[in-house]
């Protein structure tokens, strides 16, 4: 077994690099102020001392998410734009505090869909005096907590409506999510893809000529639960699957058949 001892080496831009690969939100010029702590000029951070450094940033920023509530630098950044932008001072009447949240969470202002989740939410809004930052960070975790917990129960509802198998959902999350996250919110604010997006997803599969794109638009209309444009949430998107492979849209189920013929050959 390899032993790490004092005189192995990095450089300033492989140490960034690693630590953004272990999750932790730096910025360079953070990294190269602590290599030159000890050697002003430094290009090049012993292993030994990398180590309790990267301990030191990952207990750091635990603490820092720990205090914001959950919320990383950018959707805390995000936030206080927004925030900003409502204040009067440095807090938020409870009418304009109402206004930004349901902006942040539009969820939450759909009547139809979160009729329950909206009472709770005047629930805590309720007797609500002016608040200041961290304690709109508070009341905006709660929000997209009651989001992710609706989400989750219609998600558990139509994953057996719909038959799909676990890795099926988890294989159907992966390409959601990567149009998903491409604007707005960082993480899981963001929960539509609109046409253009699911095109996008979808010609690498099928092909989408005129016809299609029209029937798709067809197979959206029928599966969405609101009005307005041609966009799905995950719930839908995945009733928009089951939809198009029943009635082999495009091929499309031929393709998943082929598919899942050649996994269990891989895997026999």
């Amino acid at each position: 077994m390899p032993r790490f001892t004092d005189d192995i080496t990095v450089s300033v831009d492989m140490m960034f690099q690693m630590l953004r690969n272990m999750g932790f939100n730096l910025h360079y010029h953070e990294v190269r102020f602590e290599a030159e702590m000890g050697d002003p000029g430094a290009d090049q951070v012993s292993f030994m001392n990398f180590i309790p450094w990267a301990i030191r940033v990952r207990e750091s920023q635990r603490d820092q998410v720990r205090n914001q509530h959950g919320f990383g630098k950018e959707e805390v950044q995000s936030f206080r734009e927004d925030f900003q932008a409502y204040a009067r001072g440095n807090a938020i009447r409870p009418l304009d505090l109402r206004r930004l949240l349901t902006e942040k969470f539009p969820m939450l202002a759909d009547k139809s869909a979160m009729k329950d989740n909206r009472a709770k939410l005047s629930e805590v809004l309720a007797d609500k005096g002016p608040v200041k930052l961290l304690e709109f960070l508070a009341l905006a975790r709660i929000c997209h907590d009651i989001i992710e917990l609706d989400k989750l129960k219609k998600e558990r509802d139509t994953i057996q409506t719909t038959g799909f198998s676990a890795a099926e959902v988890d294989e159907f999350r992966g390409l959601f999510m990567e149009q998903a996250t491409s604007s707005g919110l960082p993480g899981s604010f963001r929960n539509r893809i609109v046409f253009s997006e699911l095109k996008a997803l979808l010609k690498n599969v099928i092909p989408l000529g005129d016809n299609n794109v029209q029937e798709l638009k067809k197979h959206i209309r029928i599966v969405r639960k609101h009005a307005g444009e041609d966009s799905v949430n995950f719930t839908e998107f995945l009733h928009l699957m089951r939809s198009m492979l029943d009635s082999n849209f495009a091929g499309i189920a031929e393709l998943s058949n082929k598919k899942r013929a050649e996994d269990q050959k891989d895997l026999s």
